[in-house]
């Protein structure tokens, strides 16, 4: 099954249920994790809290042996930058 929406690719990679992860070459996703439920930055914007929401995904998938593939970002658009598939 694929997935796309930001909320649920942070939740399916803290639970460890990714397979393969997709993420656009020059896709950037700044803001925070709240209550189990990302708070992104505005575009254009920065924070002072805000932290790099794709290396936090990257390495939660990485840390439960999931694929990470980059594509070019206009492979990937259609999905906002971020995709995966679930492992089970």
């Amino acid at each position: 099954m694929l997935a796309s929406d930001y909320n649920e690719i942070c939740r399916l990679a803290g639970l460890g249920n990714v397979k393969t992860l997709f993420i656009g070459e020059n896709f950037r996703l700044n803001g925070k994790v709240e209550e189990n439920a990302l708070n992104l930055a505005p575009k254009n914007l920065s924070r002072e809290t805000d932290e790099d929401l794709v290396l936090n995904i990257i390495d939660k998938v990485g840390a439960t042996d999931g694929q990470i593939v980059f594509l070019p970002d206009d492979m990937i658009s259609e999905y906002q930058g971020l995709a995966l598939v679930k492992r089970f």
